[in-house]
């Protein structure tokens, strides 16, 4: 009779596998695809009820206009005075209102949580193709809303341009009133952007390359076409917020004329003009020569010539022109002027 013996199995590589992790390598700093889902759930329920506060503070303006409203003396006298909402904090309400609920509370949710948690497990893929980048996308998106939100405690406080933070109100802080709080928002929507199409190509990568033996492109289950799509569509869509948050920073303040509206100045005679060619030369605040232009006569009044100028930092300039009178005479003329 011949006995055998059973050896233990080693632990090796299996056991190295199973091996427990810390709480922060688990649950904090995770390429775990499905506790990646959860700290996306977890941080749009947060700016979800960040958002539902501003909201809540709307519909007490909206319904009792001019009353104090409830808890109003926890905040500074810049939002509210003997709790009644100013003027300029409703506009930043509705602005960072719409801010959270859509960049911070509904793309999470819709396309965070449900990607990450779901496509995986939908075609039969171990984790995400990228999981350090998928634990990179995460923490940049809960980043970008740390900012966003920071926004509130600096001086002026945030946006009042709307939260679609258009040009020029949001270009010209000596119309919006507001400087630091206006560079947080591009700020944060850019590092939003580089989260989003992070994560998008991890998406989309796993999809193409991770699908399980047998899981065809039409055996894909709906949920996760829609969320391969909505990644496509994001990977095209979200380089232009970037680049939107970029140029919104590059304002006069910062030393650019990027989305500086052009400037107009109308310039009215005593006698009728010819409208004939018209030179106008703009000088700059070192004394060079910015453009040279065209001048039209107004349609309206044959005595006023209509100078358009181009995007200005602020500083002292000279405007030059020569024009042609009724007589046959030429007009020159020269104005100086200070941009701020």
């Amino acid at each position: 009779m011949t006995s055998v013996a059973h050896a233990k199995p080693s632990g090796g590589a299996h056991d190295a596998h199973h091996a427990p992790m810390s709480f922060w390598r688990k649950y904090i700093f995770s390429t775990d695809h499905k506790i990646i889902g959860i700290q996306f759930l977890f941080v749009s329920l947060f700016f979800l009820l960040v958002g539902g506060l501003l909201a809540m503070q709307i519909r007490w303006q909206l319904g009792f206009p001019g009353k104090p409203m409830p808890g109003g003396g926890i905040l500074p006298e810049t939002m509210v005075v003997n709790g009644v909402i100013l003027p300029e904090y409703y506009v930043q309400l509705v602005s960072m209102h719409g801010t959270f609920m859509v960049f911070f509370a509904i793309m999470p949710l819709l396309v965070g949580v449900y990607a990450n948690f779901l496509i995986p497990l939908k075609i039969g893929a171990h984790d995400m193709a990228f999981p350090r980048i998928n634990m990179a996308s995460f923490w940049l998106a809960f980043l970008a809303g740390l900012i966003m939100f920071a926004s509130f405690f600096v001086p002026n406080g945030p946006i009042r341009s709307g939260w679609t933070n258009y040009a020029p109100l949001a270009a010209r802080p000596d119309l919006s009133g507001v400087t630091v709080g206006q560079m947080l928002w591009c700020v944060s929507i850019v590092v939003l952007g580089l989260s989003s199409v992070l994560g998008s190509l991890n998406y989309i990568t796993t999809v193409i390359n991770h699908r399980a033996p047998g899981m065809t492109w039409f055996r894909m289950p709906l949920s996760v076409w829609a969320l391969f799509i909505t990644a496509i569509l994001g990977v095209l869509a979200l380089p232009v917020a970037f680049a939107h948050g970029v140029l919104q920073h590059a304002t006069p303040a910062n030393g650019s004329t990027l989305t500086v509206p052009p400037a107009e100045i109308r310039l009215q005679f005593n006698e009728a003009l010819e409208p004939s060619f018209t030179m106008v030369k703009l000088i700059g605040p070192e004394g060079k020569q910015i453009a040279t232009d065209k001048a039209r006569l107004d349609k309206d009044d044959a005595r006023t010539i209509v100078l358009t100028l181009p995007s200005l930092v602020p500083g002292a300039y000279k405007a030059q022109w020569s024009t042609v009178g009724h007589d046959g005479h030429r007009v020159k003329g020269e104005l100086s002027f200070k941009v701020k």
